[in-house]
């Protein structure tokens, strides 16, 4: 029997950041990057009902969306989808994220 993969999906707006972090996943055995998105809403949570993700990897969608609100919907899309939201420190946003 072929081993179980977790399905990845990375949504990162910085190209070369979303490349090497895709390459580090497809060198880890267990694990299949199922798409790479960058700033389309509509896109990324049809990806997300579609694909049925186990992780999103979520950095910077410069969407113009806040990202606690894209976890949000995210969640509604496919609530099983854990979120790994990677943000930059920034000085006054700790207290925002913390919550």
């Amino acid at each position: 029997m072929p081993p179980i993969k977790s399905k990845i999906m990375v949504i990162e707006a910085e190209y070369f950041y979303r490349k090497g972090l895709i390459c580090f996943l497809q060198e880890q055995a267990g694990v299949e990057v199922i798409d790479e998105k960058t700033t389309e809403i509509a896109d990324i949570l049809d990806t997300i009902k579609n694909g049925k993700p186990d992780l999103i990897i979520l950095g910077d969608t410069s969407s113009g969306i806040p990202a606690l609100d894209l976890i949000e919907q995210i969640k509604q899309a496919r609530s099983e989808t854990k979120v790994l939201f990677l943000a930059e420190r920034t000085a006054g946003t700790e207290e925002a994220y913390v919550q």
